[in-house]
C-alpha cells in the first residue's frame, strides 16, 4: 500500500476537520479492446473533480482498510446504497460485476488540486444485493490470471452483451440473440423495417476477418 503524501500526513495530524477526507471510488464495468466503461464515484453530497475526472455523488459506505501483520491487506466490504435500485442497474450494467477492476482513493478536499490520494486498486470477490443495499466484497486482484489480450478474437460470435447501449446498441423488437453473424443480421433488417438507424451488422462484435485456427 501507498504512503500518505506530506500534505495528506499533515491533515491527518490535525485534531478536527475528518468530515473533509472523502473516499473516491473507480469501477470498471467493462473493458474490451473496443471501449472501456468506468462508473465515478464520491461519498461526498455533491460532485467532485479529481485528476480530470469527476465523481458523482452517491451514498456508500468503505470498512475500514488495514493491514495485517504481514503487511498485507484483508477483503474489504464495499455497501452501496439500493434504495433507488441504481447499484443494482450497475450490477447488471458490469454483467455481475465478479472480477472488475475497483480502485478505492482516499482524498481530501483541500488538496484536490495537488492529486495527492491514497489508492488501493481491489477487484469484486462476491456481491449481494437486496432491496436497501448492494454489498461488494473486494480483495487484492491476481494479476497472474489476468487475460491477456483483455479479448478472445473469435469470428463466429459476438463479444457483446445483448441490447447493451455502449456496445451492442440494438433496442429493436427481435428477442434473444444466438450472437451470431447472421443473427445480427436479422436485426438489421429489422431496424430498416422499423425505419430505425441501421446499426447492424456494423456493430457485431466478433471479428469474421480473424484467419482459421490450425492445428500444430
Amino acid at each position: 500500500m501507498r504512503s500518505l503524501g506530506a500534505n495528506l500526513i499533515a491533515r491527518k495530524n490535525e485534531q478536527h476537520g475528518s468530515d473533509a477526507w472523502l473516499w473516491l471510488v473507480e469501477v470498471t464495468l467493462s473493458r474490451t479492446t473496443a471501449a472501456t466503461v468506468v462508473l465515478r464515484l464520491t461519498s461526498f453530497g455533491e460532485p467532485i473533480t479529481f485528476a480530470g475526472q469527476t465523481y458523482r455523488p452517491f451514498p456508500f459506505q468503505i470498512a475500514p482498510i488495514e493491514q495485517d501483520d504481514a503487511g498485507k491487506l484483508p477483503e474489504v466490504i464495499l455497501s452501496l446504497s439500493n434504495a433507488t435500485r441504481e447499484a443494482a442497474q450497475v450490477v447488471a450494467i458490469g454483467n455481475g460485476m465478479i472480477g472488475r477492476q475497483v480502485e478505492v482513493k482516499l482524498v481530501h478536499r483541500a488538496h484536490l488540486g495537488t492529486g495527492e490520494h491514497l489508492p488501493v486498486t481491489f477487484e469484486v470477490r462476491d456481491i449481494s444485493l437486496d432491496d436497501q443495499s448492494v454489498a461488494v466484497r473486494l480483495g487484492l486482484p491476481n494479476y497472474l490470471e489476468e487475460q491477456w489480450p483483455f479479448d478472445q478474437l473469435t469470428r463466429e460470435r459476438c463479444r457483446w452483451i445483448y441490447r447493451d447501449p455502449l456496445t451492442c446498441a440494438y433496442n429493436g423488437s427481435l428477442g434473444a440473440c444466438p450472437k451470431t453473424l447472421a443473427a445480427c443480421a436479422e436485426r438489421g433488417d429489422d431496424e430498416i423495417t422499423s425505419a430505425k438507424p441501421v446499426m447492424h451488422v456494423r456493430l457485431f462484435g466478433g471479428f469474421p476477418g480473424a484467419g482459421e485456427r490450425k492445428a500444430s
